[in-house]
């Protein structure tokens, strides 16, 4: 298989490690020079400077990693090549851009897998399965992020900035939805802290199973990012994301086993492109089930509840 990265940033560089690893041919697109004399550096068969040129060159499937703010247009532009298309999250800062995205692909009966690279962790493959084996209570998640020191940046548009949840912490939220499954309760809270996009969110939410969760983001406070998974006599607690604990009701510790493939890579990404290769081979509509556009609009229709939340006014 011929592996076309369309658009060759620090992302696209890491799948391109990883296709390097798995022995796959992959060419590249970008705008800036400099970047393509990366993608050369890096391995790639061939470097283009736009996409109609990166699909003449006989690629077999997409990877899409463009900025954040155009990653639903990307999309809507690269399924019209109908090869299929592993696309970085999120594609779209809204429910609205991810279903003109959902509903491009279905038309052009392309199938789109949504990179969600968290949940291919090892750790948290181990807690989807004891989360599979039932007995499960609840996901507790935080998920705030040092944004004084992003707004310093000055990288980010003032749109992503305001949906920083769609941008960035969608890497949690994704996970509260992989691991409890399909939401159908939220409750959600906002208060300003008197920094610019730095606002408390907080939120509650029951599962279709019945299991209930909580979110919080105090976004100008110190934190980092966590979920907790309980169960009936157990807790798994990944924080940081990459590494699991194990405890149990009388206070055992056990720390989970992290894959030698999440130390080698960008955690999460080898298995992910293993994934997508797979289905790309495979092909079909259901080809990435459970990690397409139709899965990934339902943890932004989830996201979006929580940005929806009446705030103080302060």
């Amino acid at each position: 298989m011929h592996v076309g990265l369309w658009g060759y940033g620090r992302i696209a560089a890491h799948h391109a490690t990883c296709l390097n690893d798995l022995g796959t041919t992959w060419s590249a697109a970008a705008r800036s020079s400099g970047n393509r004399e990366r993608a050369r550096a890096d391995g790639a068969r061939s470097v283009h400077g736009s996409l109609d040129d990166l699909v003449s060159s006989g690629v077999d499937a997409l990877v899409v990693t463009l900025p954040v703010a155009s990653m639903a247009d990307g999309v809507i532009e690269a399924v019209r090549h109908g090869l299929p298309v592993l696309a970085e999250k999120p594609v779209g800062l809204s429910p609205a851009e991810g279903l003109a995205a959902r509903d491009a692909s279905h038309d052009a009966a392309c199938p789109v897998m949504v990179a969600t690279n968290r949940r291919f962790y090892g750790v948290v493959r181990q807690t989807k399965a004891l989360v599979e084996a039932g007995r499960l209570l609840g996901i507790g998640a935080s998920g705030p992020d040092r944004m004084h020191r992003i707004l310093l940046s000055g990288v980010h548009p003032p749109r992503v900035l305001d949906r920083w949840l769609f941008a960035n912490v969608i890497h949690v939220l994704d996970l509260v939805r992989y691991l409890g499954g399909d939401i159908d309760t939220v409750h959600a809270l906002r208060r300003e802290s008197g920094r610019p996009h730095a606002p408390s969110r907080v939120a509650v939410y029951r599962f279709a199973s019945g299991a209930v969760g909580h979110y919080a983001g105090h976004f100008a406070s110190p934190g980092a990012w966590g979920i907790e998974a309980f169960f009936v006599g157990r807790r798994v607690v990944l924080s940081p994301l990459e590494t699991g604990t194990v405890e149990d009701e009388d206070g055992g510790r056990a720390a989970m086993e992290v894959p030698d493939v999440d130390l080698r890579f960008k955690p999460g990404l080898h298995a992910q492109m293993t994934h997508f290769l797979d289905g790309a081979a495979r092909g079909g509509a259901t080809a990435f089930r459970g990690f397409d556009l139709d899965d990934h609009l339902r943890t932004l229709r989830f996201i979006e509840a929580i940005h929806e939340a009446p705030g103080d006014g302060r």
